[in-house]
């Protein structure tokens, strides 16, 4: 089946238990394919003139996000980053004839550079510069918007002189900014003097490159080097969440450092300046998710590069949770960079022992795959208690969400709210136990994702070892143990299961992505897969989250949240075990 933002949106959340195989099939029939010949691909009209980028285009596109359904659209000059992406409707929305031409099943997953040489990339890019060659005040048009702006384009379709793209100024966005006045008056005392950045203005900013929904690289004038500019386009308190994190936490050389400055822009309504994000320093050295697949591959992934690095990131989980008395939520190759310059994989050339850098403090809560189980169950609690199904409903879920508790956390994600300071610290070692594995094995990530695509995907899959040390085995399988609460890419079946595998509907049975398609596969282990249709994904997802919810039912009435992470080791009993293996 076709991969669409839609489809994973659903079959991803434990709210996908309440959709009927009715509806499910009709939301993903190929309506766009039934068209009249006016709009039929069969129409020499409707060919696309070109998949290639336009000469002298004033646009490019550095990335996606949602689910290849936000483009990180950005002008070809040198350009203040006001973060105005292009937005499109659900890939099954194209034409499907125009649909395969473009792409689109690729672009869910794509990332970074590789979102670029899509189709549908270069298509977006061709339209936006056909808006701005017709109309002569377009570029300056943008410049006026509120910052993340958005661009929608309704239709994608053949001719983009037919492709509408409508203006959606974000004026709420900057309503929900804070000036730096206020943001001192929120924090008071916790926040010393002397720790606030320099202020400097959004219009200071040249756009380099979109790295990230979140992450621009950019200059600054009348400065030398290239600067991360933080920001975000959807909600401003988790920003500042972020930044009273890093302005209060003592500097460690494993963790990013203070911004340099905070960034401000002229409101367009009531005089304000609002802080719309804040300077990092440019790490260079690539993240976790790159370098190990690319180091492993080369053979310079040594047994001491492996040991230094996970001794880091402990030391810098250490430091961070003694300082602040808080958690650490994202752990992952994603968020895990090395300092000094990056490799040169054409060329062969590795920096010897770079040291990592933890990145991202905001506390929003990590994948699904790499949460531990006791945070696992309150997340799908959440997403069962915000569907509108599940009070209606008479199943054995609707029990789940009565007592669940309904209680302001701030910013951060939730569920850590109701683990204690011990509990929060067990929870973090099932990521790094995740981490680790990672790390030794030279993985992107520990198991594929169907939601997100890697430059290197992940060749083994967690609990499968191949060249990690026995000790370090052990570690890691104290760390994160034989739970369940997987999301739909993990629920690999045991040795004495492997007999089951080729049945149908089993739970055992799992979502995998195989290029642009949604396909029903079984762990990695026994290695079977079959491509089939819209009946089989949505089998396949109902009989997951039965299972999953069936595992959450026992997992809350014998309140095994309370006790899960008990046996797992301490980030200083992690700390000795790496030691013992560098020494």
């Amino acid at each position: 089946m076709e991969l669409s933002s839609r489809i994973l949106e659903q079959v991803l959340e434990p709210s996908f238990i309440f959709k009927s195989r009715e509806e499910f099939l009709r939301q993903h029939s190929d309506t766009a394919g039934s068209v009249p010949w006016a709009d039929s691909q069969l129409n020499p009209r409707n060919r696309i003139e070109t998949l290639n980028t336009r000469p002298g285009c004033v646009w490019r596109i550095d990335g996606a996000t949602r689910y290849g359904t936000q483009f990180f659209t950005v002008p070809a000059t040198n350009s203040v980053p006001l973060r105005i992406d292009t937005y499109i409707r659900d890939q099954k929305d194209v034409p499907i004839a125009l649909r395969h031409v473009l792409d689109c099943g690729r672009s869910v997953v794509a990332r970074s550079s590789r979102v670029r040489q899509l189709a549908i990339a270069r298509h977006i890019c061709n339209a936006l510069d056909r808006r701005s060659r017709i109309e002569e005040a377009f570029m300056e048009r943008l410049k006026e918007l509120p910052f993340g702006s958005k661009l929608v384009c309704h239709n994608v379709v053949a001719d983009v002189t037919r492709m509408s793209l409508q203006i959606v100024p974000a004026y709420d966005l900057e309503r929900r900014m804070l000036s730096i006045q206020k943001l001192r008056q929120l924090w008071g005392d916790d926040v010393a003097e002397e720790t606030w950045p320099e202020i400097i203005s959004l219009e200071e900013l040249s756009m380099k490159q979109q790295l990230h929904d979140t992450i621009s690289v950019v200059t600054i004038n009348g400065r030398p080097g290239k600067y991360i500019f933080k920001s975000t386009t959807n909600e401003p308190a988790v920003l500042y969440h972020e930044l009273k994190i890093l302005l209060t936490m003592p500097p460690h050389p494993n963790i990013i450092k203070r911004p340099i400055n905070l960034v401000t822009k002229a409101c367009c309504f009531g005089g304000k300046r609002g802080v719309c994000g804040m300077i990092l320093e440019y790490i260079t050295g690539g993240a976790l998710r790159d370098v190990l697949p690319e180091r492993a591959l080369s053979g310079t992934l040594t047994l001491r590069c492996k040991v230094k690095w996970s001794r880091e990131v402990v030391i810098a989980l250490i430091h961070f949770r003694e300082s602040t008395k808080s958690f650490y939520s994202d752990l992952r190759p994603d968020n895990v960079l090395l300092s000094g310059p990056s490799a040169d994989v054409a060329k062969g050339t590795y920096p010897p022992f770079p040291n990592v850098v933890l990145v991202d403090f905001e506390q929003r809560g990590n994948w699904p795959s790499w949460t531990p189980p006791e945070l696992r169950c309150f997340r799908y609690l959440k997403d069962l208690a915000d569907d509108p199904r599940t009070t209606a409903d008479q199943g054995p879920w609707r029990c789940f969400v009565e007592d669940y508790p309904s209680v302001d956390h701030g910013h951060h994600d939730a569920a850590w709210s109701y683990l204690s300071f011990e509990a929060q610290e067990k929870a973090m070692s099932y990521s790094l136990g995740l981490l680790m594995y990672c790390i030794f094995e030279g993985l992107s990530n520990s198991r594929q994702n169907l939601a997100t695509g890697f430059d290197w995907e992940p060749g083994l899959e967690f609990p499968e070892f191949k060249a990690t040390p026995a000790a370090i085995r052990q570690l890691i399988s104290r760390c994160v143990g034989n739970e369940s609460f997987s999301d739909p890419t993990l629920r690999p079946c045991t040795d004495g299961e492997a007999g089951l595998c080729d049945q149908a509907l089993r739970t055992q049975q799992r979502l995998k992505r195989e290029g642009g398609r949604l396909i029903v596969g079984l762990c990695t282990r026994h290695g079977s897969t079959r491509d089939c249709g819209k009946d089989c994904i949505y089998e396949a997802g109902i009989n997951h989250w039965k299972g999953t919810l069936k595992e959450l039912e026992n997992f809350l009435a014998t309140r095994r949240y309370q006790t899960i992470g008990k046996t797992r080791p301490t980030f200083k009993e992690i700390l000795a075990v790496l030691e013992q293996i560098g020494s």
